[in-house]
This record gives structure tokens, C-alpha cells and sequence, in this order.
């Protein structure tokens, strides 16, 4: 199985729609999430999707302009549903997603200085889930505010993480980051069967 998540910055843009397609042919995922597409033209997008024979998606309607985990004053709520979703399900779990907080302050570099202190509220909150960082290959830092010299920051936002029965399920899974191309963030790519030839697929976004 193989699955990218992005988190796109608007997909209205053609250079966006582009690097989806770019995605796809490469990758050939057998699941995509795309958040903050930040346009309410589904149809085209739908018309975009059908193009690239994929004709199982859904849209999810927009909750708020800005990032629900990035807004300090929602991350509560927004923790309280990701554990309402994570304890509805029994067996494997996965998930993949731009967090918008670091582990530590290695996974941060400022133009000018690090953070006086870690931020380890994901790690708290990975531990009360009982979910295990998959680790990666690529770019150490997945965001990038794309401004010159000393103003320049990169952070560690996105990542994937599982808990136990996925992990002794898909142990060879290996997560990479994409160049960050037509966004701030890289895209996710998982392949949890890595050697496998590719092969024909269903395809689900």
C-alpha cells in the first residue's frame, strides 16, 4: 500500500495541480489526502481527479480559514477530536498529517536562534495515544516560510506515526519526504511494501 498526504496550500493554483499530477504518475499512491486545498470549486477539482483516473473521492467541508492545529487557542479541541477519532477504532492505526508543533528543538531552524524551550506537547499527546513516530528518509524539515537569509525558518511539522498493531503489521513500512514543490510543506509518501514491483492498483482518494 502506498499513501501521500499533502498539505497543498491550494490546489486552485495550476503549479498546485501540476505537482498532484506529477505525484500520482510517480508515486502511483493507492490513498491521497490532500488538506487545506483552500478553494470551493469541488466541480473542477472533481473534473481534475476524473482526468487522473481517480473516481472515489470526497471533500470535506472547510471548518476555518486557517489551520485547525496551527490556531493555539483550537489545538485543545482539535486534540480532543483526534482522540475521540483514535479510541473509536480498534487494530492497526495510522496517521499522516501536517501537526504544526515539533518534538524537540532539533526539528527547528531559525534564522536567528532556536527557542528558548521544547515544545513537547505532541509528544504528550503521541503518548497518551500510544503512537510510535515512523521515522523517515529525506529533508529533515518539511515546512519552510520561503523568506530569504536570517528571516528564513524550517520546522518539522508533518509527519506519520502508528500505533503497535500497524507497526507489527507493515514492518517494513518507510516514510519519505517529497521535495516541497508548488507549497511550504513536503508531501508524505509511505510505502509500507518498499520492494514490491509496482503493479497495477485500485486507487482511492
Amino acid at each position: 500500500m502506498r499513501i501521500i498526504a499533502w498539505n497543498c496550500r491550494g490546489l486552485a493554483r495550476p503549479a498546485a495541480k501540476r505537482m498532484l499530477q506529477e505525484l500520482l504518475s510517480s508515486h502511483k499512491p493507492d490513498i491521497v489526502f490532500m488538506c487545506e486545498v483552500k478553494t470551493a470549486h469541488t466541480d473542477k477539482l472533481s473534473s481534475l481527479l476524473r482526468i487522473s483516473n481517480m473516481p472515489n473521492f470526497t471533500f470535506a467541508p472547510v471548518f476555518n480559514k486557517g489551520a485547525l492545529p496551527a490556531i493555539p487557542t483550537l489545538k485543545p479541541f482539535f486534540w480532543q477530536c483526534f482522540h475521540d477519532i483514535y479510541s473509536s477504532f480498534d487494530g492497526p492505526w495510522l496517521a499522516m498529517e501536517d501537526f504544526n508543533e515539533i518534538l524537540s528543538q532539533n526539528e527547528e531552524r531559525e534564522g536567528k536562534h532556536f527557542a528558548s524551550a521544547f515544545r513537547n506537547t505532541l509528544y504528550d499527546e503521541f503518548e497518551n495515544c500510544n503512537l510510535i513516530d515512523l521515522g523517515f528518509t529525506g529533508n529533515n524539515f518539511t515546512w519552510n516560510n520561503r523568506r530569504p537569509g536570517l528571516a528564513n525558518i524550517q520546522s518539522h511539522l508533518d509527519r506519520g506515526v502508528a500505533n503497535t498493531d500497524w507497526c507489527l503489521l507493515f514492518p517494513k513500512t518507510i516514510i519519505t519526504y517529497l521535495p516541497a514543490i508548488a507549497s511550504d510543506h513536503c508531501s508524505i509518501f509511505l510505502d509500507n511494501h518498499p520492494n514490491t514491483a509496482n503493479q497495477p492498483r485500485p486507487f482511492l482518494f
